[in-house]
């Protein structure tokens, strides 16, 4: 009878035990960019939502309660850092959940994992437009930061849940792998626009053609979220008399009217690209950038 009663005890433990470990790890994630990558490493383990869709531009987000309550209930937030989703900070605050507090196990800034771009010197005011005193923040574009990315998220998911680090590890693996395969097949791609140049409507690319070396003459914004002037346009004309292989890049986001005046009575295509992972359709972010990749190498408008 005693010994029915304890391996009663040790089953009623090892259930209880495969329950914790079976518990999906709640994780949010300000773009879906970053729940993209949480989901190829967290695979099963994890229950991603996100709060911004693609095409919005996350300068310009609009907090909403339903965030709080994703908050509150959340084990991990995942944000861009570098001031472009600040608008988190003061829903972490309401939500107080405080295990997703700035330096707490359920916090993840993944800019701290890049070497960034762009980042000011000097004295910096509101004339110089929006500019990001921590450098350029679309460093998700570029692929190998996307590995950077997928390892800090690891790091963190073994953290919360230990039990599962070698799936978690495994995953990356797998991850990193697939990117490291597509490099070359991506800038074998990209030798289709070799000797063009690229002008962008802000400076979001930076970090992607950095990476495959491609050359951005110029912005269509005057300064970062300033509007384009007559004055400005008119400037980037002789940019792109100086050199007619040029392909106009700009977010979904983005107006197209000055791009097309900038372009009127020319062959210069304008390549209109998302920003981030279609995650609600399923799509990766290897998919992501293949998409993008072969969007410009082909001038896809």
């Amino acid at each position: 009878m005693i010994m029915n009663f304890y391996k009663i005890l040790i089953l009623f433990f090892i259930l209880v035990s495969f329950n914790l470990s079976a518990t999906p790890i709640k994780v949010v994630t300000t773009t879906t960019t970053l729940a993209s990558i949480a989901k190829e490493i967290g695979g099963n383990h994890v229950l991603v939502t996100y709060f911004v869709e693609g095409k919005q531009d996350l300068h310009y987000v609009t907090p909403r309660p339903s965030m709080v309550k994703d908050l509150q209930d959340a084990d991990l937030l995942i944000r861009v850092g570098m001031s472009l989703d600040s608008w988190v900070d003061g829903l972490t605050g309401v939500a107080k959940n405080k295990v997703l507090f700035d330096g707490k196990p359920g916090y993840l800034d993944a800019s701290v994992t890049i070497d960034r771009l762009d980042v000011p010197t000097g004295r910096i005011d509101g004339g110089m437009g929006d500019i990001h005193v921590e450098g350029n923040p679309h460093y998700y574009l570029d692929p190998l930061n996307g590995i950077a990315v997928a390892k800090a998220i690891t790091q963190k998911l073994c953290q919360l849940s230990p039990n599962n680090a070698p799936y978690f590890k495994s995953r990356l693996l797998q991850f990193t792998s697939e990117i490291h395969d597509a490099l070359p097949v991506w800038a074998t791609q990209l030798e289709a626009i070799s000797g063009y140049q690229l002008i962008t409507y802000h400076t979001t690319w930076r970090y992607f053609a950095n990476r495959f070396n491609l050359t951005i003459a110029g912005q269509l914004e005057p300064k970062p979220g300033i509007p384009p002037t007559a004055k400005h346009l008119m400037l980037l004309k002789k940019v792109i008399n100086s050199n007619p292989k040029t392909i106009i890049i700009q977010a979904d986001f983005h107006p197209t009217l000055p791009a097309k005046s900038l372009t009127r009575g020319s062959s210069i295509d304008i390549v209109t690209l998302p920003t981030e992972v279609a995650f609600k359709s399923g799509q990766r972010y290897i998919e992501f950038i293949s998409a993008m990749i072969k969007s410009i190498s082909e001038h896809d408008r």
